[in-house]
């Protein structure tokens, strides 16, 4: 066998390899967990940033993170991931890689967010791209949709006011003493009282002036009749 034949075996068999290399790798996936929630507006949550080769030999992820009606709060790289570029929440972009590469799915970072208002919130990755040992890979992204509600708010606690009946309360009333009583009488003597005085005194001395002029009449009249009886006797 010639040199040209042998050359021309080894291309068909580089390229059936490559075929199947082909066939079995998928496209490496880069996504958001977790990909949607509900949340309450102002309340911070974590979504972790994780790579599936899928039977790729990943070395290196580039990308840059989108935040809409969400607040960056803090971003925590994964200790097994070495920063070439350091994504903060100021710029969200970062180039990581993973040392000796891996085929095994992983988390590279978790990022710590917050929904700003009520409605939808998405965390969405631009700029993609995943490479292998020297060659890119073919690679997809999947962000993340939120659903952000209003902070719940708390009834408005009506104070009712409890009525208590109270008892009256039953006071022992105590005899007055004869000293009281006639403190008591003279403290309650009615304001007419001088004037009902004098009038019934006024009629008091008439009444006994009727008796007497009534006793000297009497006696005028004895005696008269007595002494003409006797001037009748003398004559």
């Amino acid at each position: 066998m010639n040199s040209k034949k042998i050359f021309l075996l080894s291309l068909v068999i580089i390229g059936v390899l490559a075929i199947n290399s082909i066939a079995l790798a998928d496209t490496s996936v880069l996504s958001l967990s977790p990909s949607s929630a509900s949340k309450t507006a102002g309340t911070p949550f974590n979504v972790s940033l994780q790579i599936n080769p899928a039977g790729n030999n990943v070395c290196v992820v580039k990308g840059t993170l989108d935040l809409n009606n969400l607040s960056c709060q803090s971003i925590n790289i994964t200790s097994d991931v070495m920063a070439q570029k350091t994504p903060t929440c100021s710029s969200p972009s970062f180039i990581l890689g993973i040392p000796k590469c891996s085929t095994v799915a992983q988390s590279l970072f978790t990022m710590s967010v917050k929904g700003i208002k009520a409605g939808q919130g998405t965390l969405a990755l631009a700029g993609i791209k995943v490479i292998g040992a020297g060659t890119d890979i073919a690679s997809s992204s999947q962000g993340g949709t939120y659903n952000i509600t209003v902070i719940p708010t708390e009834p408005t606690k009506t104070t009712t006011t409890e009525i208590t009946a109270t008892q009256p309360t039953q006071s022992t009333i105590q005899p007055l003493s004869p000293t009281n009583q006639q403190q008591d009488q003279q403290n309650n003597i009615p304001e007419n009282y001088g004037t009902a005085a004098l009038t019934t005194n006024s009629s008091n001395l008439i009444n006994y002036f009727w008796i007497i002029f009534g006793i000297i009449a009497v006696l005028v009249a004895g005696y008269s009749i007595y002494y003409f009886r006797s001037r009748k006797e003398q004559i």
